[in-house]
């Protein structure tokens, strides 16, 4: 089966908010199916201002609708890394399922947010946007 991809642009206001709400990326798939993630390209494009951190430990993640436990950092870098510096960044991760977390599962008819480990109050300030490219497909769950 070929890769799917879905391209979301993040606004500074979904990004403010995304220790409490996370962002939709993949739509579930029909009842009987899962998403199965590949890989992803996270593209920040600096506003005026760098955002700022109370946390420097929280990082973005890509995880299921329905499974708190199961979200995966695509790279190895926190917000901060990302998107506390006046400059545009670009981060590319390929995910290997050897390399995955024990908690990670594919998930039945799920959907996949971009959230974040802070649990809240985790970015403030700042007004730069995020472009989320994710490949990936769409499996029969067995």
């Amino acid at each position: 089966m070929l890769p799917l991809k879905a391209v979301v642009d993040i606004s500074s206001s979904d990004l403010l908010n995304i220790d409490t709400t996370p962002v939709p990326l993949i739509p579930a798939p029909s009842a009987g199916y899962h998403i199965n993630l590949l890989g992803g390209e996270f593209h920040y494009f600096y506003g005026d201002t760098p955002y700022s951190f109370t946390a420097g430990t929280n990082y973005p993640t890509v995880g299921f609708v329905g499974d708190s436990t199961g979200a995966i950092g695509l790279f190895g870098d926190n917000w901060n890394g990302l998107m506390g510096s006046a400059i545009t960044v670009s981060r590319v991760s390929q995910l290997y399922i050897g390399g995955l977390a024990a908690s990670f599962s594919l998930i039945d008819a799920a959907a996949v947010v971009l959230q974040s480990t802070a649990g809240g109050g985790g970015i403030s300030a700042g007004n730069g946007t995020l472009r989320v490219t994710i490949y990936y497909t769409i499996e029969p769950s067995v």
